[in-house]
């Protein structure tokens, strides 16, 4: 009998507990909010991943590894498993994410069957991978209220994803729910107390705001644990702009400079309610341009904000760092087509370097919220290098809005970039 009983124990906890899977906790503590993975003291240190295999995503995610990181997010169910399987294997953790149309994009939150399918499909996604040893948390969409900017339109949004944070809940008690939104305000916070109780973490995509963010929280008396599930250099809607209103992009030095405050003040900042963050974006994005939120190129090369980062998580500057460049030294902004245009730019690298420069189009396919964008075409025609950081360009004779571009890449797969817009006119 007391066999039996002990048998039935045994089943019983394995039900509960399923083999290999972590508990994963939030809790309250005199000093303020802790997350804890098997009763330990767990601080997320990661970056935001596609996941896709198209985007060669494999090779990156054993990089984020070696560079200290703890954890990698996610944003759909596209190639869950073999992101779950291929972090299990590095000792990283998930914040595995469920795609969820943003209202922006049509999904009416306040219609009761829609909702009611996105939870079907969400049940079938906690069965399937709640029991997975890499996963850290549920991450329930991705700036679902960005545009919705009075609370009568965010309230169904806040409201529906409660609902499907309950839903994950009951069907996984053991790894906290995640809703991720576009900033924070007054009012966000004050709705998300209201209406997401079922909530066990909030999720800020925060940019040039971050460093500030502790004391916004304290004075908008926003007590919830938050992970902040993007950051990085000033957004594209955050710089200055030409005249033309073409986004002025900070080189890579001075986007690893913004990485490294933004981590200092923002993150490490908090020490009663963050319990982590993810970079963006562990991988190559054309957004405003092919270079703004990479944290590699296109080409592979990984980029200085990386050596902030391994910094940043270990305490240690990576045995190899990336060069160093200073921004595009051009006279003027606006020229004649067919013109010929001196450029020069400052490198500095204890290794060999190769500079590259291009010319593009400026980007004409801009969305909102990091929807996909089609990359405009890189052209070399008419670029002479003279060597020294030095070229001319000869620009098209169409007019319009175009980007000069330099790369500088060493041998050892680090990198350094910089652009300027410029605005071709008629003679």
């Amino acid at each position: 009998m007391k066999a039996s009983l002990g048998l039935l124990v045994l089943v019983l906890m394995a039900a509960v507990f399923p083999a290999g899977a972590s508990v994963v906790k939030v809790e309250k503590t005199a000093h303020g909010w802790q997350l804890l993975r098997d009763g330990a003291p767990y601080f997320a240190k990661g970056a935001c991943v596609w996941g896709h295999d198209e985007w060669k995503f494999s090779a990156p995610i054993g990089e984020l590894a070696r560079a200290g990181a703890n954890s990698a997010r996610t944003y759909h169910e596209a190639d869950a498993q073999s992101t779950l399987d291929r972090s299990a294997k590095l000792g990283l953790t998930v914040t595995l994410g469920f795609h969820i149309t943003p209202a922006r994009s049509g999904t009416d939150f306040s219609d009761e069957m829609v909702v009611a399918a996105i939870e079907e499909r969400l049940r079938a996604y906690v069965a399937k991978y709640k029991s997975h040893p890499a996963l850290l948390s549920w991450g329930l969409g991705n700036e679902l209220e960005l545009q919705r900017n009075e609370r009568h339109q965010r309230e169904p949004i806040f409201r529906g994803v409660n609902r499907l944070a309950k839903v994950v809940k009951q069907l996984d008690p053991h790894h906290p729910t995640v809703i991720v939104v576009a900033g924070m305000t007054p009012s966000k916070a004050a709705e998300i107390n209201e209406l997401c109780p079922n909530v066990d973490i909030i999720g800020i995509n925060t940019y040039a705001p971050l460093a500030n963010l502790p004391a916004q929280l304290d004075e908008w008396k926003f007590e919830r644990p938050y992970f902040v599930t993007e950051w990085g250099p000033n957004g594209h809607w955050e710089t200055p702009q030409t005249s033309w209103k073409a986004p002025i992009e900070p080189t890579s030095v001075q986007k690893a400079r913004q990485y490294e405050r933004a981590y200092l003040d923002g993150i490490l900042g908090d020490g009663r309610r963050c319990l982590g963050s993810y970079a963006f974006i562990w991988g190559h994005k054309q957004e405003a341009t092919a270079t703004w939120f990479g944290l590699f190129l296109k080409s592979g090369e990984r980029v200085g904000a990386q050596d902030s980062l391994t910094k940043l998580w270990t305490g240690r500057a990576p045995e190899f760092s990336c060069p160093t460049i200073t921004p595009i030294k051009i006279d003027g902004e606006k020229f004649p087509t067919g013109t010929k245009i001196p450029v020069s730019i400052g490198v500095s690298s204890a290794r060999p370097v190769k500079i590259e420069w291009l010319l593009s189009r400026e980007s004409d396919d801009r969305k909102d919220g990091g929807d996909a964008e089609k990359a405009p075409q890189f052209f070399k025609d008419g670029i002479e290098d003279l060597g020294d950081g030095k070229a001319q360009i000869t620009v098209p004779q169409t007019a319009g809005a175009y980007r000069i571009f330099v790369f500088a890449r060493d041998d050892k797969g680090g990198a350094a970039t910089a652009n300027v817009p410029i605005l071709l006119e008629k003679p």
